[in-house]
């Protein structure tokens, strides 16, 4: 399961997404990650963590067009969700951890785009 990291104030998409790939160019057959050990399928996370900013930027922006004042709250579903395999393992984790480093991530997304006031991916994707 990837799920991004995005906490504000200095998250930014560009340079997360621009990051990623610069990464995945490297042709490196094992990914390090901070936590949670290794893998030897590092195309395919380094491409899924792209995938999943792109998600959640699109999600995030949607939301704060139509709820601008409520995106945490319009956003539970979203993010129980986006944890649902962490849940079933280990309920207790999400709750006390899982579920606030989340909520964190959305608000990096949230600050980024109030600052950039436009959605940026588009112009990529």
């Amino acid at each position: 399961m990837v799920l991004p990291n995005t906490p504000p104030p200095g998250f930014n998409l560009e340079l997360n997404i621009q990051s990623l790939e610069k990464v995945g160019r490297l042709s490196s057959e094992i990914l390090y990650f901070s936590h949670f050990g290794t893998t030897r399928k590092a195309t395919y996370y380094l491409k899924s963590a792209g995938d999943k900013l792109k998600e959640w930027a699109e999600t995030i922006y949607k939301t704060m067009e139509v709820y601008p004042d409520e995106v945490l709250e319009r956003l539970q579903s979203f993010i129980h969700a986006e944890a649902e395999p962490v849940i079933r393992k280990d309920s207790t984790f999400y709750e006390r951890i899982l579920r606030n480093l989340m909520l964190m991530s959305v608000k990096g997304y949230t600050e980024y785009f109030r600052t950039k006031r436009r959605f940026p991916i588009r112009e990529t994707v």
